[in-house]
């Protein structure tokens, strides 16, 4: 499904209406923090003189791809893919102040999970575009794909042992294939973020 530059898979609306399921008075709270999250990523975008093309919602998350006429350099791409979770850190800081508990969670697990050293995640893009200003384009993807397989099996079998210890606990594990699943769909590493 289209509108304009957004594109809505079924696996985000399939994924959407398993999150109602499980549990619907979180779901507003959530969407409400991933919304921030990417607008963390627009406004950071459109201040360093960068457009985005294209924003894909799909099972695995959301995607924005650059315009390749206004490229961002290294240091202004690693700019724009840490303020997402910086918006979502700083919300949970004043959640917490505010004593809105659920509304601080939510925002500090979202941000940390993004700041995981693993594709596709913010925090594997911005490992991934520190390495390129350090050693160069193609080292950086060979060691960013070596790290991203070895942090996603080793989540997978970190999930594996929890859902055995506490008899039915998947989340862990979902995470892992969800990372595992989603690593080898990365493209064009240099215009998304």
């Amino acid at each position: 499904m289209r509108w304009g530059k957004v594109e809505i898979t079924g696996g985000f609306l399939l994924v959407l209406a398993f999150l109602y399921y499980m549990d619907n008075r979180l779901l507003l709270a959530g969407v409400a923090a991933c919304i921030l999250h990417e607008l963390g990523h627009l406004a950071a975008i459109s201040a360093c003189g960068g457009a985005v093309t294209k924003l894909r919602l799909s099972a695995v998350g959301a995607e924005m791809v650059l315009d390749r006429k206004q490229m961002l350099s290294y240091g202004r791409e690693l700019f724009c893919t840490l303020a997402g979770p910086c918006v979502n850190l700083t919300l949970a800081l004043i959640g917490g102040w505010l004593g809105a508990s659920v509304w601080a969670g939510l925002n500090l697990v979202l941000g940390c999970f993004q700041l995981l050293p693993v594709l596709p995640l913010d925090g594997g893009r911005a490992f991934y575009l520190l390495l390129c200003i350090l050693i160069g384009e193609e080292s950086a993807m060979t060691i960013s794909a070596m790290l991203g397989r070895v942090l996603s099996v080793g989540l997978v079998a970190a999930g594996t042992a929890q859902a055995v210890h506490t008899r039915g606990n998947f989340t862990l594990l979902l995470v892992g294939i969800w990372i595992f699943s989603a690593f080898g769909k990365q493209k064009g590493l240099s215009t998304s973020v």
